[in-house]
C-alpha cells in the first residue's frame, strides 16, 4: 500500500511539474516567440507615402500620384485650388477626372469609399485664362497605410512655374 501511495505521490508531482513547464513554456514563447519577435511597423511620413507632380499642359493641369505600397488616398479628400502669387484663392477647381478607376472598401470609420493605390492621374480641365493668371495649385487630400494608420488631412502647393513643391 506504501508503494501505491509513492507512486501516486510521484505521479501527482510529476504531473505538477509538467504544468509548470508547460506554462512557463507558453510564457516564454509569449515574450520570445513569433508574435513578439516581429518589428513595429514603421509608417512612412505623409510626403513620402504619397507623392504627387503636376504637369501644366493646354487649358489642363495633370496630377500624377505615385503611392508607396500598401498606402491608398482617398476619393472623398480630394480638394483643388488655383491660388495666385500671395498663396491667395482665384478659383477653386472642381470637374476631374481620374485614372484608373477607384477600388470600392468599406472602412470602419468612413462607411464605404473609393480609395486608389500604386499610381493614380488626375486631370484638371479648366479654362487657360485662369490657369494663366495662377501662380500655385493647392491640392488637399488624405489617406492610409494598410498597416492600420490614417494621416490627417493634408495640403500641398506646387508652383505652376515649376513641378517642384513650394511648402
Amino acid at each position: 500500500m506504501a508503494r501505491k501511495t509513492k507512486s501516486s505521490a510521484y505521479k501527482l508531482f510529476m504531473s505538477i511539474c509538467c504544468c509548470v513547464a508547460m506554462g512557463a513554456s507558453h510564457i516564454a514563447y509569449g515574450y520570445f516567440g513569433e508574435s513578439q519577435a516581429q518589428a513595429p511597423v514603421e509608417f512612412l511620413k505623409v510626403e513620402e507615402a504619397f507623392k504627387p507632380t503636376i504637369e501644366l499642359g493646354q487649358n489642363q493641369l495633370k496630377i500624377i500620384w505615385m503611392l508607396e505600397p500598401g498606402y491608398y488616398l482617398y476619393h472623398k479628400s480630394f480638394s483643388f485650388a488655383l491660388l495666385d502669387g500671395r498663396h491667395q484663392v482665384i478659383q477653386k477647381l472642381g470637374q476631374a477626372e481620374y485614372s484608373p478607376a477607384g477600388i470600392e472598401r468599406h472602412d470602419e470609420y468612413m462607411g464605404h469609399v473609393m480609395t486608389y493605390n500604386d499610381y493614380l492621374e488626375i486631370i484638371l480641365a479648366e479654362d487657360a485664362q485662369a490657369i494663366e493668371k495662377a501662380s500655385f495649385i493647392e491640392i488637399k487630400y488624405q489617406g492610409c497605410a494598410e498597416a492600420g494608420l490614417c494621416y490627417p488631412p493634408s495640403k500641398r502647393v506646387f508652383s505652376l512655374n515649376s513641378s517642384e513643391d513650394s511648402e
